[in-house]
């Protein structure tokens, strides 16, 4: 027996739009963003030396700050253009599926959950058998559907959970896990101060 499906109403963003806007708002309220190189995460302490590191690497905690708890979830998608595709569609299970219209009439289709996998390779397979699930749950899918492309692409997992913590040298869950950072940055902040006193 499959599980239900769910017709979905929630606010859904279009990542790249949506990172190009994170990433706007912090540069027009002040932020600086400049790229290094770091074979280990403690090395951004030294440059410049900055008052507070947010550590946000997702995969890259595994080696950059010697987290082994941390490992990739691969994730399967298929893009096409459906324009007659309106409404988003999913279904939990064993083969996940859903189905995410974007505003200029792409779709994106999926997919995959297959944790500790890091094989970056499309399979043509997955992405028939993506299009055969997600036809099931849209009839019509295919009618007058154009393919684009398929990929493959790597969330981050933690075991425990996602680890929200700080340290004083010398962190997928976006809004609830910075509102929570930025609570513990003001706790370690006054403790700072606090001991500069005495």
């Amino acid at each position: 027996m499959q599980p239900p499906s769910t017709n979905s109403h929630n606010q859904r963003e279009h990542v790249y739009i949506y990172l190009n806007w994170l990433r706007y708002s912090f540069v027009t309220q002040g932020g600086n963003i400049s790229r290094r190189t770091l074979r280990h995460f403690r090395e951004a302490a030294n440059v410049p030396t900055p008052d507070v590191i947010v550590n946000c690497l997702g995969i890259a905690a595994r080696d950059l700050v010697d987290d082994r708890a941390v490992y990739p979830i691969r994730g399967h998608t298929v893009l096409v253009h459906a324009p007659h595709v309106k409404i988003a569609i999913s279904r939990l299970g064993k083969d996940v599926t859903y189905i995410i219209p974007r505003e200029n009439g792409d779709v994106i289709l999926g997919g995959t959950m297959e944790s500790d996998n890091s094989d970056p390779t499309v399979d043509l397979s997955t992405s028939i058998a993506i299009l055969d699930r997600c036809e099931a749950l849209y009839s019509g899918l295919r009618k007058g559907m154009v393919y684009k492309t398929s990929q493959v692409g790597f969330r981050p997992a933690r075991k425990g959970g996602v680890r929200v913590e700080t340290e004083v040298l010398g962190y997928q869950t976006s809004w609830g896990s910075s509102n929570r950072v930025v609570e513990l940055i003001e706790q370690e902040w006054v403790q700072l101060e606090n001991k500069a006193r005495l």
